[in-house]
């Protein structure tokens, strides 16, 4: 009934209406100027709503996109610029890495060579101790052939081959009749003058033997022979007389000393490596020194105890040369 009621009232009021309305149709049945005037209006301000609308909607969109792209361009630049800092930083990093370690080495280096060639790689001592090794190393050296020097300089009238006569010997050992001649404290003093330590060796040694002039006879013969044997049994022990004298005088040759004894050069020694007054400031200088330095200065030692086993070998040599003349000449007594 309600539904009834509902479709004659529609009908009732489509009844006053000239004509429909087709929905969706731009054409209007309606009569009224006012209302047609209305109605186009309102359609013009849709429609110019709606196309405003769309124009806004256009160009928001347009600088929608134009902001994405400014906004990528951005992003990329940012990106762009973000790993060119990161490269940058990484070259520097790279470069900073290169130096320091670039530095370090050349460091380390210059450490070593400084370890190597400098004050720390070097022996201990300076100049003057180089100087004195050398002295040392010329008077250890040397003795023997100053010993020779001073059997052969013809002072020594008993010398083995010496052609003096038993008159000149007497002469000249009267010329140096003095207490120094005959005394063995003078003997080993080094400020004793050559001639007094001429004088006392030939004392010591004896007069020369008796020799004949010309050789004619058996008898000639026998003398020469008993003068070579007095000579060669003698010859060992003037030999070590000579020696310990060279060791108190200035090491070199005559014309060329050294300026230190074989006896200075031991006592200096001594000294410095065994227990003496520069054996302190020696053992607290090694602290100073690298293992290049340590290697030096134990190859010096090894060099100072060669030679000292040398001179020490030669020692020992006179001496058994000497032993050995005293029982030949007693065997053949």
């Amino acid at each position: 009934m309600t539904r009834l009621r509902s479709i004659a009232f529609g009908l009732g009021i489509a009844a006053f209406l000239p004509s429909a309305v087709l929905a969706g149709g731009a054409t209007c049945s309606v009569n009224d100027g006012i209302w047609q005037a209305g109605h186009s209006g309102t359609q013009s301000a849709l429609n110019a709503a709606v196309n405003t609308m769309a124009a806004t909607v256009a160009t928001q969109s347009q600088m929608t996109n134009e902001q994405l792209i400014s906004a990528v361009r951005l992003a990329t630049r940012q990106r762009s610029a973000a790993s060119a800092r990161e490269a940058a930083f990484g070259k520097s990093s790279a470069q900073g890495v290169a130096q320091v370690y670039a530095a370090q080495q050349a460091a380390e280096r210059i450490a070593e060579a400084h370890r190597t060639y400098g004050p720390q790689g070097q022996a201990v001592g300076s100049c003057d101790i180089i100087e004195r090794l050398q002295q040392t190393d010329v008077a250890l050296t040397t003795l023997g052939s100053r010993a020779s020097e001073i059997m052969n300089s013809g002072a020594l009238y008993s010398a083995p081959g010496s052609t003096v006569e038993t008159g000149e010997a007497i002469a000249a050992a009267l010329r140096y009749d003095t207490p120094e001649a005959v005394s063995a404290e003078a003997f080993l003093s080094p400020d004793t003058p050559d001639a007094i330590k001429d004088a006392f060796m030939n004392n010591v040694i004896g007069f020369p033997p008796v020799k004949p002039q010309s050789i004619t006879g058996p008898g000639d013969r026998l003398t020469m022979m008993t003068a070579r044997r007095a000579e060669a049994v003698r010859s060992p022990a003037i030999v070590s007389l000579a020696a310990v004298r060279a060791a108190r005088e200035e090491g070199g040759h005559f014309d060329d000393a050294s300026g230190m004894s074989a006896d200075e050069a031991l006592s200096w020694l001594i000294s410095r490596y065994g227990g003496g007054d520069e054996y302190e400031e020696w053992s607290a200088a090694l602290v100073t020194k690298s293992e290049v330095g340590l290697a030096k200065e134990i190859a010096r030692l090894r060099a100072i105890a060669l030679g000292l086993e040398n001179s020490l070998s030669g020692s020992n040599d006179r001496r058994e040369a000497v032993i050995a003349a005293l029982l030949g000449a007693e065997a053949v007594r």
